[in-house]
């Protein structure tokens, strides 16, 4: 065959062709692949790109696109089909880039293949792999000189098919989207063999892994070690986020913004030594509704609002501890009167048994012994609880067999008390957690005063503590 290297070239610039395979269904590559193109036309340079979905068998990206914007333009399949000698007409899609900071450059598309397409797979196993190649070619270089495009992104199928092995030749990055589990890792080593079944002269160097949806970096490791994977790069397991997020809907928005930040230090990676202009500017990691806060921390940090939560916090707490101070003691003396009381009025009993046992009895040991029972009796004090308790022992000594039942005061004040207790108890505690959550809003706000890269590092604060979460969200709340 003919040498094809792919050499792209727009003005006199190299164009940089990017291809993302997966090593089988649900690890996320479309995903990942539609981030990157996303963030690549935030970049500095504001580029056109071209986005091509090769994957003719399952149309995930192509799908994915037809979700918001109805796809009328040719399929990769359909230039294919006639061999090549289409007008290649990508369809604008500028309005599916997500999440933009600033005007980004223009989103193109060219699908990989309608439904109702004829022979989707025999015609590319009659024409062969070369003739694959050439067109695939050809297509690309229509495309990127009519839409001024800098950069090619082509979303791969999940199997090494021609559609997937012309792609990863001519792209001069590719990467292997897999999960961390044993089908990825065992798909892995498959993959350059496949493609060298096409075109036995690929260069395997190129072909890089992207491992998404981590859960267990140390597990990742022991599995790089013991298969000797190349590992480009890997991206967290975002179900954390769920965690003290309210409602669905935003813990989805911010594991895409989490995602955002990770596909973002993979451009990055990429493109550093030589496409500098592709990589996107840091604020392109958030969203713009966070520009407010993340603008504006110095302000919201010295502001009024902040001066009165604080405030308010500080009033909320210190009225509570003294409320609670005032129940607690209050408690203790109403506890003490009653014990008291009833005290009392068990002596008082006691005493009226032991003077009428004293008057029926004609034994003179026995009689000095109530006297003597009745004398402390007579003697209990309200505050010594021992008192009641020498005298009672008294009378059973001196053979007094029926002792006065025990008085039973009313515990209302008591019960109301106790309730008072509790509630100045939830008021503190929950003084002092607004307190805590006072205070880490305002290191917050001074973690992002410090962070000079539009909040990026910020970013990693929120994906991995729910607390940053949560105190960001009500940072939002104060400026909104």
């Amino acid at each position: 065959m003919t040498e094809i290297v792919a050499n792209i070239v727009n003005q006199g610039r190299p164009v940089p062709i990017v291809a993302f395979m997966g090593t089988k269904g649900g690890t996320g590559k479309t995903t990942v692949a539609r981030t990157f193109i996303e963030l690549v036309a935030q970049g500095v340079s504001r580029p056109n790109v071209l986005l091509i979905d090769s994957d003719v068998h399952h149309r995930g990206m192509t799908i994915e696109i037809e979700k918001n914007t109805p796809v009328t333009c040719k399929s990769l399949h359909d230039y294919i089909s006639s061999n090549g000698k289409d007008a290649v007409e990508p369809a604008y899609m500028s309005g599916e880039i997500r999440d933009a900071f600033g005007t980004p450059g223009d989103l193109y598309f060219i699908p990989a293949s309608y439904p109702d397409s004829d022979e989707v797979f025999h015609r590319s196993a009659r024409i062969g792999a070369d003739e694959m190649l050439r067109i695939i070619h050809s297509v690309i270089t229509e495309a990127v000189k009519k839409c001024d495009c800098r950069c090619v992104v082509i979303d791969c199928g999940a199997i090494v098919d021609p559609y997937t092995a012309a792609a990863v030749r001519l792209a001069d990055r590719a990467f292997i989207v897999a999960t961390n589990d044993d089908i990825s890792f065992q798909n892995l080593g498959s993959y350059p063999r496949s493609i060298r079944g096409f075109y036995p002269d690929f260069n395997t160097a190129k072909m890089k892994t992207i491992f998404n949806r981590v859960r267990s970096h140390d597990m990742l490791e022991q599995r790089k070690m013991s298969s000797q994977q190349n590992i480009y790069a890997s991206i967290p397991f975002q179900s954390a986020v769920m965690d003290g997020v309210e409602g669905v809907g935003e813990a989805e928005r911010l594991a895409r913004i989490f995602l955002r930040k990770h596909v973002g230090d993979i451009v990055k990676r990429i493109f550093s030594g030589d496409h500098q202009e592709l990589i996107p500017d840091s604020k392109a990691m958030v969203p713009p509704d966070w520009f407010p806060v993340l603008q504006n921390a110095d302000g919201i940090l010295n502001g009024s609002q902040m001066k009165r939560k604080g405030a308010s916090v500080a009033l909320q707490l210190f009225l509570g501890v003294v409320m609670l101070a005032l129940s607690v003691g209050f408690l203790g003396w109403t506890t003490w009167e009653r014990y008291g009381t009833e005290r009392m009025r068990n002596a008082q009993a006691l005493a009226l048994a032991l003077k009428g046992e004293i008057a029926s009895t004609n034994d003179t040991a026995r009689k000095d012994r109530l006297q003597e029972a009745l004398r402390l009796a007579e003697a209990v004090s309200p505050h010594d609880p021992d008192s009641l308790k020498e005298a009672t022992t008294a009378a059973s000594k001196a053979g007094m067999g029926d002792l006065p039942q025990g008085a039973r005061l009313s515990r209302t004040k008591e019960n109301l008390t106790v309730l008072a207790v509790i509630v100045m108890g939830i008021i503190v505690v929950s003084g002092y957690a607004k307190r805590r959550q006072h205070i880490f809003l305002r290191q917050l706000l001074q973690r992002i005063m410090r962070d000079r890269s539009g909040g990026v590092s910020v970013l990693g604060e929120l994906e991995n503590s729910r607390d940053a979460r949560r105190g960001f969200s009500i940072l939002k709340g104060m400026v909104e």
